[in-house]
């Protein structure tokens, strides 16, 4: 079938180029796990920019986007989670046969790199796309979601009610992953403080999560100002310059002896080594942000030991999507999310345009609008 779809074509990497809006042809004949979905919006998350860029081994040229919405078109010969015509949110994909699957660890499949980045279908079959019969790369996350049509599956997709709207409520990677790292993995206690590097689609996700868990100090680290407004009005207590120079000092003045949690959420190797001497003994940092391959970050071992602190990475905020989705639409319904504050809706042709804003940091959260329900 035809569709039409935002391309990432191969490019000079110190001159990258926008999105190509057009034409391919999408092999629809399903495999026997595969769902046909309409989409409806997709976010922009900073995967795909660093997938366009060349920044992480996605092949090109490809068809990005990987936080869909939609509408189950037709379905696979062994699909039975979803049928046609159910309205779906989709998120990170997993085998659901791994060991971590079937422990309830589904965002640490061991399969989960290769179907997020291989560029290849569930089976690993070669991409459905293709333009003049030239393959192009798809799938990102089984999804490639920058389209008006995608072959998902039926581990990555969770069902919503249809009166949801579903050009807003595009929740399945940054807003998962910031409110799931603060609600699923680090667990701050009532009462509790926390930073937050980072108030992009992220961070702005776990400041709210934050206000959720019951945390008396928020502090958010960011050096946009626009966003450290929005992040107050989010309920961030404090929000703090990054570039400020004595930033580790001014956090403990806030809090006393440092803080209980720190949450990085942005690509940044210097923030880890800020955050981790920001928290007082027994202290926990989450890192999100991912500097790229190879990057290392570094902070006092003596000073960790000592503090008995401790660092751990977070994946998808250690979410288990069908369960944890609708436990967002829940809170946004009791006005405890509202995410409406960090998004901006966009057209399809207007793709590069939301992918500069969302870099120069004019808008935290872009939607690609697509179709309509």
């Amino acid at each position: 079938m035809k569709i039409r779809a935002a391309v990432a074509e191969k490019q000079d990497m110190e001159t990258p180029k926008g999105l190509q809006v057009q034409y391919l042809e999408l092999d629809d004949n399903l495999h026997e796990k595969e769902v046909l979905v309409r989409v409806v919006a997709c976010a922009v998350c900073n995967a795909d920019l660093a997938a366009r860029d060349g920044h992480v081994p996605f092949p090109l040229p490809c068809v990005l986007g990987h936080e869909g919405t939609g509408i189950v078109e037709r379905v696979g010969s062994k699909v039975e989670r979803v049928k046609a015509g159910d309205h779906v949110l989709m998120t990170f994909p997993n085998d659901g046969t791994c060991e971590n699957c079937l422990d309830g660890k589904p965002r640490w499949c061991k399969h989960g790199g290769e179907l997020m980045w291989s560029g290849h279908r569930y089976d690993g079959s070669p991409s459905a796309l293709s333009k003049n019969g030239h393959p192009v790369s798809g799938h990102l996350f089984q999804q490639s979601a920058f389209a008006t049509h995608v072959i998902a599956t039926e581990m990555n997709l969770v069902p919503v009610a249809k009166d949801l709207p579903l050009e807003q409520f595009v929740l399945g990677c940054g807003i998962m992953t910031g409110a799931g790292a603060v609600l699923n993995s680090l667990k701050p206690a009532p009462g509790s403080s926390i930073v937050i590097f980072g108030a992009g689609g992220v961070g702005t996700a776990a400041i709210m999560a934050a206000k959720i868990a019951g945390c008396t100090t928020i502090v958010a680290v960011e050096p946009h100002e626009n966003r450290r407004q929005i992040a107050i009005e989010l309920g961030a207590t404090h929000a703090l310059d990054s570039g400020e120079p004595h930033l580790v000092e001014h956090l403990k003045q806030l809090t006393g002896e440092g803080v209980h949690f720190a949450l990085v959420c942005v690509g940044n190797a210097k923030a880890i080594g800020l955050a981790v001497e920001a928290l007082r003994t027994g202290g926990v940092c989450g890192l999100i942000g991912d500097p790229g391959p190879g990057a290392e970050g570094s902070f006092s071992i003596p000073g960790a030991v000592g503090g008995s602190k401790t660092i751990r990475g977070i994946n998808d905020g250690d979410s288990t999507a069908p369960t944890f989705l609708p436990a967002l639409i829940e809170a946004h319904a009791r006005g405890l999310l509202p995410i409406e504050k960090v998004t901006k809706r966009y057209s399809l042709d207007e793709i590069n345009t939301a992918l500069l804003d969302a870099e120069e940091g004019r808008v935290i959260k872009p939607i690609i609008v697509i179709g309509s329900v």
